[in-house]
Formats: C-alpha cells, sequence, structure tokens
C-alpha cells in the first residue's frame, strides 16, 4: 500500500517537472534559463546581473517597454529576446 502511494507520488512529481520545463530566453544577448513561465521585469534583470534601479526592460521584437510598469507580469515564452536600457546618463569622456 505504502509503496503505491509512493509511486503515485512520484508520477505526480514528473507531471509536475514536465509542466514546468526550462524556458530559454535572451537579455542583452546572454541566454538565460527559468523554470518560471511568468516574471516580472525586475526578475528577469535581476536574474541577469542587471540593476534594476538603473536600468529597465523592453522585450523584442515589438519594443515594448517595461520602464512604467517593472512588476508587470511577463509571460516568457521560448527563444524570447529583451534589451535592457540604463537610465543613468552616459558619461561624457
Amino acid at each position: 500500500m505504502e509503496h503505491e502511494e509512493h509511486e503515485r507520488h512520484e508520477r505526480h512529481h514528473e507531471d509536475h517537472e514536465h509542466h514546468h520545463r526550462i524556458i530559454v530566453y535572451y537579455v542583452d544577448g546572454e541566454k538565460q534559463e527559468t523554470k518560471e513561465p511568468e516574471r516580472t521585469a525586475i526578475e528577469i534583470m535581476k536574474a541577469a546581473g542587471i540593476d534594476p534601479a538603473t536600468h529597465y526592460l523592453v522585450r523584442l521584437p515589438d519594443r515594448k517597454s517595461y520602464k512604467d510598469d517593472p512588476d508587470e507580469g511577463i509571460h516568457l515564452h521560448e527563444d524570447e529576446k529583451f534589451i535592457v536600457i540604463s537610465t543613468q546618463p552616459t558619461p561624457v569622456g
């Protein structure tokens, strides 16, 4: 009885894992991976090592900007591409 329960739990776990497959996407040309089908612009930038306090995210190719709503949920698609724009003035040198 206990063995059957364990097998059923394992099968459920595998189904759950399959549902949360790894999604590959790109930020400034750098490959990123996540099992989260939805992330915010802030989470996407942090995962790519980018400071959301000084940057904002833009989705390509439609150039959808998340500057004004960095907490908006973004439904990620395989091979989706984003670029990051700095909000800091470019130093003149």
